[in-house]
């Protein structure tokens, strides 16, 4: 019987066996849907609408799947600053009023963009709107920790929290995109 091989992904041993396995408990919906977020990020029309946050996300993705183990800290940098960029990128786009001094307040900016569009979301998308918000603002603070590391934080960090911060950024772009009007 052959031996499987042990492969060193960031900063974990992977036996590709079991990871294979794994990945098939979760089936095939959930392999649509993390792919159709995927697709939606690498089309073209994401990548010129967000041409700025694309790069940076798409630079911390490949970072975090380098064979070296990645740089969790600049993963964390890097979705910083898609982040930043793509609230940026929202606020030119739609010119939503106030927003000139809210020029480091990226969930301020995005809400700005929501507010203006209101009566097209309507009041349930709204609320989830408002949820994904949230959730932006607490990704926001685990992409901060991830950036400044176990420097300063108890808790270490580890290609886990790495990959995490990849794929919310993912979802919550997907999401906050295709929310608002083309």
């Amino acid at each position: 019987m052959p031996s499987a091989e042990l492969v060193l992904r960031g900063a974990r041993v992977v036996d590709p066996v079991e990871e294979t396995a794994w990945l098939a408990t979760l089936g095939e919906p959930v392999a649509r849907i993390e792919s159709d977020a995927r697709r939606m990020l690498d089309a073209e029309r994401f990548r010129h609408r967000y041409p700025a946050a694309h790069k940076k996300w798409t630079a911390a993705e490949t970072l975090l799947w380098q064979d070296s183990g990645p740089d969790v800290s600049r993963i964390g940098r890097l979705c910083r600053e898609a982040m930043q960029a793509f609230a940026a990128t929202l606020v030119q786009r739609f010119t939503p009023a106030d927003t000139s001094a809210m020029r480091g307040d990226s969930v301020q900016r995005i809400s700005a963009v929501i507010d203006q569009h209101q009566a097209r979301i309507g009041g349930e998308r709204r609320r989830l709107l408002d949820a994904l918000l949230a959730y932006w603002v607490a990704l926001a603070d685990v992409v901060q920790r991830q950036e400044r590391g176990a420097n300063i934080h108890a808790e270490s960090t580890t290609w886990e929290d790495a990959r995490s911060i990849v794929f919310q950024t993912l979802v919550t772009f997907t999401e906050l995109d295709r929310s608002l009007p083309a």
